[in-house]
């Protein structure tokens, strides 16, 4: 009886061995196999991450400067001279870019709407590269002053700015980032 245990044993454990060596698959060479499909994905996440907190850093920065280019305009009412120019979108524009300090002034487009009440008629003032849309010839220089009105009224100020982000084995597209900020003129 102990002897046929074992037959049957040994028999099974040559099966074992048999299904073992025929079925079985080996490994070597699956870790890089692996590496070679894990590390596209993250370089592509790493880039990705490192471009959005960068454009998040832009967002910022425009959202401050135009808080800053609003409050400007609200707060000075008309009131625009700095021995240089009386053109209040200038001025306006002056101080977007001191407050967008990171960001060229050839890359930001500005618009400054004024409204002189709040149920007036609104005029729009827009530059497409820094301040050459707000210069000495433009309608802001000759009535922007008066578009402001006496208090009361609106202004807004839009400022925006094209990124193109960089991110590894991704069709890099521009993106438009537009911070925009409304204030009551005092």
């Amino acid at each position: 009886m102990v002897h046929a245990f074992r037959r049957i044993l040994s028999t099974n454990q040559s099966a074992v061995r048999l299904f073992r060596d025929q079925f079985v698959f080996h490994s070597d060479g699956g870790a890089l196999v692996e590496m070679a499909l894990v590390v596209p994905v993250m370089i592509m996440l790493i880039t990705g991450m490192a471009s959005f907190g960068i454009a998040l850093n832009n967002y910022l920065l425009l959202s401050h400067a135009s808080a800053v280019g609003a409050r400007y305009l609200a707060v000075n009412q008309g009131n625009f001279s700095n021995g240089t120019t009386t053109n209040p979108c200038a001025m306006a524009a002056t101080q977007i870019q001191a407050a967008a300090a990171g960001i060229a002034a050839s890359q930001l487009s500005y618009s400054i709407t004024l409204t002189p009440t709040a149920s007036g008629t609104a005029t729009t003032y827009t530059s497409s590269n820094g301040t050459s849309g707000f210069g000495s010839g433009s309608g802001c220089a000759t009535g922007g002053t008066a578009s402001m009105g006496s208090g009361g009224g609106i202004v807004t100020v839009s400022v925006n700015h094209p990124v193109m982000p960089f991110v590894v084995f991704w069709s890099n597209h521009s993106l438009n980032l537009n911070a925009t900020t409304t204030e009551v003129i005092q």
